[in-house]
């Protein structure tokens, strides 16, 4: 019975969460992500080039990002379907970072991981959402439980070290064609691949062509791009590369975004569709004490998570992950000192996925301690959460979702005329897709 519970509670948390995308988040950025998908289905043109990176006027090589939202349109030609495509593979992820979890955390209970994974609210601000860091998600996810198996952490493997560098490496390749963020991945593989070397020279030699494989087969649609474009193949983005230094001075937002990750910052996903937080509450004045608890519990969050930086466990796994974290948070900021645009969250949004793992670690000392009390909370903590979505999602969906201007895209879709529903970036430019 439990089981049927659960299963009946994860459809209907999907369900939501396509609702949601469907509602939320028809705004320029990402018209012009689901303009790549609409443009391949409508005029059949290889798209070489991906999302566009505004602040330079450049655009991402590769067609992965056109074919992930074009594809699904040959499939099912409804303007639905590549909503229902992109949560499909989002689910696909999710069923491996619950199973991994529930193979090295197996005290925390397995609803619990399900349901907020599900709906904690950067799960939703993004992965429901045609846009490019949505579809990062599922390869960033796969990359992570991936590394971990590679590195230090764990006496036993659950997976086999060669699927792990030859998906870690498939990852890389496809990342690099959906987002900028990409290049993070790359310290990471070489950390792996090293300790590989020291623990074990043999197997090391046979990961690394494993790992480059993995690298070709994601970069099967980049090729193209660099075939025809040669040396112009970066599609202008390393004009996005500038040394700021002003960037070093916020190393403390990115720990505590990198936190929030697994916090419940509604802030953030409610000015994503207002001007201001009170222009939702003022409309829907039933969500202001869902949304002044669940602030607040997101602050606590973060500040337990920061505290449990300072707490030792008898797991043999914990300090080597508190070492990943905060390497992590330095490689971060590092980065950005090398980068155009600051530090905003969802410019790393691909470290989602470790963020919630490290939390997973913080919460099983609550459930330890006591474990009927922390499981209530959190079960009256992700219904809190589930309403609150729910009121963003009918705030928004009369200004931004889709179904405001669902008319013009059957027109396109019929007609073969992504122009209908408007002009890529790439149209005014003059170059690109």
């Amino acid at each position: 019975m439990k089981t049927r519970i659960l299963i009946l509670l994860i459809v209907l948390l999907f369900g939501l969460r396509i609702c949601y995308g469907l509602c939320c988040y028809w705004m320029p950025d990402n018209l012009q992500i689901y303009l790549l998908g609409l443009k391949y289905y409508t005029t059949g043109l290889w798209p070489y080039f991906g999302p566009d990176v505004t602040y330079t006027d450049s655009q991402i090589p590769g067609a992965l990002q056109g074919l992930l939202v074009g594809l699904p349109l040959y499939i099912l030609s409804i303007p639905e379907s590549p909503f229902f495509v992109l949560q499909v593979m989002v689910l696909a992820s999710q069923v491996l970072l619950v199973w991994y979890v529930r193979q090295r955390l197996p005290a925390v209970p397995g609803w619990l991981v399900w349901l907020w994974l599900m709906s904690a609210p950067w799960a939703m601000a993004f992965s429901t959402i045609v846009v490019n860091p949505s579809y990062v998600l599922p390869f960033a996810t796969l990359f992570f439980v991936c590394l971990l198996e590679l590195l230090p952490l764990y006496r036993t493997r659950v997976i086999s070290p060669y699927i792990a560098a030859g998906a870690m490496g498939l990852c890389v390749t496809a990342i690099m064609q959906l987002h900028m963020s990409w290049v993070l991945l790359v310290p990471y593989s070489l950390v792996a691949l090293l300790y590989q070397l020291r623990e074990d020279r043999r197997r090391a030699l046979r990961l690394v062509p494993i790992y480059l494989c993995g690298l070709c087969i994601g970069a099967i649609t980049l090729l193209p791009t660099i075939s025809r474009y040669g040396v112009h193949s970066t599609g202008g983005t390393e004009k996005n590369v500038v040394f700021m230094l002003s960037n070093l001075k916020r190393v403390g937002d990115i720990f505590l975004r990198f936190l929030s990750f697994a916090s419940f910052e509604v802030n953030y996903v409610m000015l994503a569709v207002a001007r201001t937080s009170g222009d939702i509450t003022a409309e829907q004045v039933w969500m202001l004490p869902i949304v002044i608890v669940l602030t607040v519990v997101g602050w606590v969050q973060v500040v337990y998570f920061s505290f449990c930086f300072f707490l030792k466990s008898e797991l043999p796994e914990w300090k080597p992950l508190k070492v990943l974290v905060l390497a992590t948070i330095g490689m971060v900021s590092l980065s950005f000192l090398f980068s155009l645009k600051g530090p905003s969250p969802h410019t790393f949004y691909m470290l989602f996925p470790l963020s919630m793992f490290y939390s997973l670690y913080c919460y099983q000392r609550l459930l330890a301690q006591r474990p009927v009390l922390w499981q209530r909370v959190f079960g009256v903590m992700v219904v809190l959460g589930v309403l609150f979505h729910i009121g963003i999602a009918r705030y928004a969906y009369s200004r931004y979702s889709l179904y405001t201007d669902r008319a013009r895209v059957v027109k396109a879709i019929t007609d073969r005329d992504y122009k209908i529903v408007g002009r890529r970036r790439a149209d005014d430019w003059g170059y690109g897709y």
